[in-house]
């Protein structure tokens, strides 16, 4: 995702029909309003400090989507098999010293191994992250659909609506 200025993204997933856009944008109605509210009202001016709340919502019946997925799991998956994999083994891991406490309480030794399990799981997420986010800008589809789905919501802008022109036309 591009950063866009004073706002947020919450990503679903959803299978709409296949016709229907790869990425849709919606705005939380609610919010909305109250940020409306707020530039006539000047009592109501924290509202118009909030960012801005939106909705990306993911169509998995579109084909573009499918494309994307399909590559994702021939080109992403293998790298992050062990990453999963190392997970697993720390939640278990940390699960059966939760489990085998006794009396449901942790000594320090258990509460540090946990305490390390918990670093390396996060560790191993961050990498997680780093490989899908690598992934993904190496993908143009991916790139295009979302700028699709900014573009018809108004929120792409400058120097992002110049390389969405530039690959557009590098697509054709």
């Amino acid at each position: 995702m591009p950063a866009v200025e004073k706002a947020e993204f919450l990503v679903q997933f959803e299978a709409l029909s296949p016709e229907a856009n790869p990425i849709l944008i919606t705005q939380n109605e609610y919010m909305r309003r109250m940020k409306d509210m707020a530039a006539m009202q000047p009592g109501m001016s924290f509202y118009g400090e909030l960012p801005d709340s939106y909705n990306l919502i993911i169509n998995t019946e579109s084909p573009v989507t499918k494309r994307i997925i399909s590559a994702a799991d021939s080109d992403l998956m293998p790298q992050l098999k062990s990453v999963f994999e190392a997970i697993r083994a720390n939640n278990a891991k940390a699960e059966d010293t939760r489990k085998n406490a006794p009396e449901g309480k942790l000594s320090d030794e258990q509460q540090n191994e946990i305490k390390q399990l918990d670093e390396n799981t996060a560790h191993q997420r961050a990498e997680e992250k780093r490989l899908s986010t690598e992934f993904a800008s190496g993908q143009p589809l991916v790139k295009q659909a979302i700028d699709l789905a900014l573009l018809a919501n108004g929120l792409l802008r400058g120097h992002d609506l110049d390389e969405f022109i530039r690959r557009s036309v590098s697509l054709l």
